[in-house]
């Protein structure tokens, strides 16, 4: 299922971020616009790869599996001591390569059983216009996710509502307050095939 709400207006509207000519790849060009947009930008763009040892990347590779795992057993499987596995993932968090420990919510056990993919297109793209959707964003707590893209919208957005209606109720608050917004599709996820936050370690 897939729906489409244009805002009807005169004005063409212009991307929100740069387009790379090919349309396969989802870039994020550092630039003084995006450093408006986004405060931390220069935190997230052209960040320096830390040099992981071997028992780093398998502490890695145990904590995406099971964040609640004991030192004992976490050290046992990395084969170092509990203090020296402790200091590891201490170093881990602090140097922000672990960034959080959560816990995983089934969404239909709490009745929030609908998502949605919606490709967002702007009308333009100055970063005073922009200050209201990123704050949209970031205030409502059903957007799981939200990334600048490129291809034919600027972004895409993923939202886990409770129903339809209860979509179609987010939707029109996001136009009521984005008047920079010029029309968004959105699909319906049919079936879940595969949803998870961890990161390939080799």
């Amino acid at each position: 299922m897939r729906r489409e709400y244009h805002r009807r207006r005169g004005v063409a509207g212009c991307s929100s971020c740069d387009k790379d000519a090919s349309e396969n790849l989802r870039i994020i060009p550092y630039s003084l616009h995006w450093a408006g947009v986004f405060p931390d930008f220069r935190d997230f763009v052209g960040i320096s790869i830390m040099t992981l040892t071997k028992a780093d990347r398998e502490i890695l590779k145990l904590m995406q599996q099971d964040a609640t795992i004991t030192l004992a057993a976490l050290s046992e499987r990395v084969g170092l001591s509990q203090s020296s596995t402790q200091r590891r993932l201490q170093k881990l968090r602090d140097d922000k390569v672990i960034l959080r420990d959560v816990s995983v919510v089934d969404p239909k056990a709490i009745g929030s059983a609908v998502s949605m993919l919606v490709e967002v297109e702007l009308e333009r793209d100055r970063p005073e216009l922009l200050q209201p959707f990123m704050r949209w964003i970031a205030e409502t707590p059903e957007v799981q996710e939200a990334w600048c893209t490129s291809g034919r919208g600027d972004y895409t957005l993923v939202i886990l509502a409770q129903s339809v209606e209860h979509f179609d109720v987010l939707a029109d608050r996001m136009m009521e307050l984005n008047r920079n917004i010029r029309k968004f599709t959105t699909s319906v996820v049919l079936k879940t095939l595969k949803r998870t936050l961890a990161v390939h370690i080799d």
